[in-house]
């Protein structure tokens, strides 16, 4: 039985899926399996996958349904004591598994990550959210804001309590958000200092897509959350608050002046008047356009 399960759910990715794919076979510490699930691709995914010649890599093909159920399946196949999740976009650097066995030799955790950090489509890096926040443990209410820490998690495949990631199409892009809140409920995580995982921030991520999309799934997300779990007063008002900076953000970058001034009103009901929403208002009044025509000549 292999130490690590890597999961790469991947929907026409074959123009990333080698080279993350080679980024876990490049890892200093090398007692794992690779299951790679193919939530239904009509690209070359399947021959990518076979001509690489390592007994360790598994291709699981099914029909298309979202991440959600393809993680959910790679975790159901997987051999491993813990099972590591990796989008088909990304990559590994050579000592994150070791990094993650340094930690889990000496303890045993149920959720454990490290952090990540981004590179665009000029090679060129740059922090992630998981940048300001501690290392240590936390729970749930890091998740309150939203989720920083994307899918770049680790769990213990025994652990009873583990909750599956919501397979329906309306919560997708979001089914990692609600599968990270959900789960921190009754356990914790523990983030390493690391940074030992790259997001490859592309034209084509889930994130930069749909904006109109993203913001119907996020607060379809936020309800799902709401109705299904309990949360104080306070939790409720960041829950909310943060939910409707995100969709001024989304109306933002859409160009969508007036909708966004709309929710980041919202928000600051919820929130109060900070510098993260004043910035955000001075950007919505001074367009989209001219701050990224800014950015270009600094």
């Amino acid at each position: 039985m292999p130490f690590f399960s890597i999961v790469i759910p991947t929907y026409n990715r074959a123009d990333f899926l080698e080279k993350t794919i080679d980024s876990v076979l490049q890892q200093s510490f090398q007692d794992f399996e690779i299951l790679v699930v193919d939530d239904g691709s009509t690209d070359n995914t399947n021959e990518i996958v076979r001509n690489i010649s390592d007994s360790r890599v598994h291709y699981h093909f099914k029909e298309n349904e979202e991440r959600g159920a393809a993680r959910n399946y790679g975790f159901d196949k997987s051999e491993g004591e813990y099972v590591v999740f990796l989008d088909s976009d990304d990559l590994f650097s050579k000592e994150h598994l070791s990094t993650l066995n340094e930690h889990l030799a000496k303890k045993q955790e149920k959720f454990i990550c490290t952090r990540y950090d981004f590179v665009d489509e000029k090679g060129l890096r740059r922090n992630s959210p998981m940048s300001l926040i501690k290392s240590g443990y936390h729970n749930y209410l890091l998740f309150l804001q939203g989720n920083p820490l994307g899918c770049n998690i680790c769990v213990l495949r025994s652990n009873p309590d583990f909750i599956p990631f919501r397979k329906e199409r309306k919560y997708a892009s979001m089914e990692d958000w609600i599968f990270n809140l959900e789960n921190l409920r009754s356990s914790s995580l523990m983030l390493l200092e690391a940074t030992t995982v790259t997001m490859n921030d592309h034209g084509n991520r889930s994130m930069q897509s749909n904006h109109q999309l993203l913001i119907e799934r996020r607060k379809k997300a936020t309800n799902y959350l709401k109705i299904n779990h309990q949360f104080n007063r306070r939790e409720l008002k960041k829950l909310e608050g943060q939910t409707h900076y995100f969709c001024a953000i989304h109306q933002y970058i859409d160009g969508r002046t007036k909708m966004g001034l709309i929710e980041l009103a919202k928000s600051t009901k919820y929130l109060g008047i900070n510098m993260q929403l004043f910035l955000l208002l001075i950007k919505l009044l001074v367009g989209h356009k001219i701050v990224n025509k800014v950015k270009d000549w600094i």
